[in-house]
C-alpha cells in the first residue's frame, strides 16, 4: 500500500440537502482512471477528468440507487465506458449489453493500470458492491466513516450488513483511505484502521446486537427521494493536492 500510487478526485454533486459524493480514481504514473457511483454531474466529471489528463476506462457502480446511478448512462454514452455492478443493478440502468460487466462473484480486475478488487457486501440492498481501487476503498452505502447506510430496498438485511462489514474488516489493509458515498460528520479519506476504531458498527461483534442497533426506530428518518428537491450543487475537491478546492455549478 502506497499513498502515491492512487489518486482521488471528489466531486460533491446532487441534492443541496443530501449530496452524493462520486469519484474519480486514478492511476498517478499513467493516468488511467474509473469513475464511482456518478449519480449526477457528467459533464463535470469529463471535464474535471481533461483537467487533470486522465483517461476514463470504465465505471464503477456500488448499487442501484438512481442518486448512485443517475448520470451512468450518460456518461458511459458519451466516454464509451463499460460499466461494472451486478446483475440486480445493471438492470436498473438502460445500457448495451456490450457495456455491461457483470460481477457475480468478488472479482480482481485489471481496467487499463489499476487494480481493482470488487467484493461484494450485500445488506444497504442485495446487490451492493464495494472496490478497492489501489489503495482506496469505495463502499458506497455500504459503510460510512461514521456509520452504515440503512437497510433499504431492493431486499437490504442487517444481518447480510454485518457480515459484509465483517468482510471488508478482513479483506481490507488498515492503511486504505476510505471514500464513502455521503460525507457526515467526519472527512472522508481516513484510513481503515482509524474508521475501525471509531465507527461503532465496527466494533458490534454479534450479528444480534448490530441488528438491533441498525434497525432502532430512529433511524427511520429517510433523505428526500431523488427528483424532489430540484437545487443542486457540484464541487470538486482533488485529495492528491489537498489545497485545492474548486466550486462550480452542475454542467446541464
Amino acid at each position: 500500500m502506497n499513498d502515491a500510487e492512487t489518486g482521488v478526485v471528489q466531486l460533491t454533486a446532487g441534492r443541496a440537502c443530501f449530496p452524493n459524493l462520486i469519484y474519480i480514481a486514478y492511476d498517478r504514473a499513467s493516468g488511467d482512471a474509473v469513475v464511482i457511483d456518478p449519480g449526477w454531474a457528467s459533464e463535470t466529471i469529463v471535464d474535471a477528468a481533461k483537467a487533470r489528463d486522465l483517461t476514463l476506462r470504465a465505471i464503477l457502480v456500488t448499487h442501484g440507487h438512481r442518486d448512485h446511478t443517475e448520470a451512468v448512462e450518460t456518461l458511459s454514452a458519451q466516454a464509451d465506458l463499460p460499466v461494472w455492478g451486478t446483475r440486480p443493478c445493471l438492470d436498473t440502468l438502460d445500457l448495451p449489453a456490450h457495456r455491461e460487466r457483470v460481477l457475480t462473484t468478488d472479482q480482481r480486475l485489471r481496467v487499463g493500470a489499476l487494480a481493482i478488487t470488487a467484493l461484494l457486501t450485500p445488506g444497504h440492498t442485495a446487490c451492493s458492491v464495494s472496490y478497492i481501487v489501489g489503495d482506496c476503498l469505495f463502499p458506497g452505502d455500504t459503510l460510512f466513516i461514521e456509520g452504515c447506510g440503512l437497510v433499504a430496498t431492493p431486499n437490504g438485511d442487517a444481518g447480510d450488513l454485518f457480515r459484509s462489514c465483517a468482510r471488508l474488516k478482513r479483506s481490507v489493509p488498515d492503511a486504505a483511505r476510505v471514500f464513502p458515498g455521503h460525507e457526515y460528520a467526519r472527512p472522508v479519506g481516513m484510513r481503515f484502521d482509524a474508521v475501525k476504531a471509531t465507527n461503532f458498527y465496527l466494533r458490534l461483534e454479534t450479528e444480534e446486537n448490530f441488528t438491533a442497533f441498525c434497525n432502532r426506530p430512529r433511524r427511520g428518518l429517510k433523505p428526500p427521494m431523488v427528483g424532489t428537491v430540484p437545487d443542486m450543487v457540484a464541487r470538486i475537491h482533488d485529495h492528491s493536492v489537498p489545497t485545492q478546492d474548486h466550486s462550480m455549478k452542475q454542467a446541464g
